[in-house]
């Protein structure tokens, strides 16, 4: 909370006025970065006019957001778990509404994937998003890892076109 404080500017008591803990920063955070990512891809999906680009849509708008994707990626595993019980409920709020407000741009480029269908791929862009993230985007030490031992160089993996594929195949299920 210190660090925090001295990168903002302000003494440490200040922040801990309005937060208790850096999880509950980080958590706000996250609430923030969903409804942001909501606003810009519920307009992506307004414009498609087939269901075709929707995985693609949803792939491109997380990896134009990599704080989400890590922020998505801590959130049920530890931000949730160190925080006050308002919160936490803040925090699902937002997500619960910007995860369905996108769920409605799904269901209106087509019905066939309206209601659950749709509320089914927000879940598993932002789950599968999160974790593919941490593959994509390595720390330092596996980027020398997997520099030196091409072996293990497949853990790696090129986040937009294996998460649009995922997402389009996940999608062509729920069609049928």
């Amino acid at each position: 909370m210190a660090a925090i404080a001295e990168d903002a500017g302000v003494h440490p008591s200040a922040v801990r006025r309005y937060f208790d803990s850096r999880e509950d920063i980080l958590l706000t955070l996250a609430a923030e970065a969903w409804q942001e990512w909501a606003a810009g891809v519920a307009g992506e999906l307004a414009r498609l006019s087939n269901r075709a680009q929707i995985g693609g849509v949803l792939a491109r708008s997380l990896a134009e957001r990599p704080l989400f994707c890590d922020l998505l990626a801590h959130a049920s595993l530890t931000l949730e778990r160190e925080v006050p019980l308002e919160s936490a409920r803040l925090f699902k709020v937002a997500a619960l509404d910007a995860a369905e407000s996108v769920a409605e741009a799904i269901g209106g480029v087509d019905a066939a994937l309206a209601g659950q269908a749709a509320r089914d791929v927000v879940a598993a862009a932002s789950a599968l998003g999160a974790m593919l993230w941490q593959y994509a985007d390595p720390p330092e030490v596996l980027q020398r890892l997997y520099a030196e031992d091409p072996r293990l160089a497949h853990s790696t993996v090129d986040f937009v076109p294996r998460l649009t594929r995922l997402l389009d195949q996940l999608i062509a299920g729920a069609i049928c």
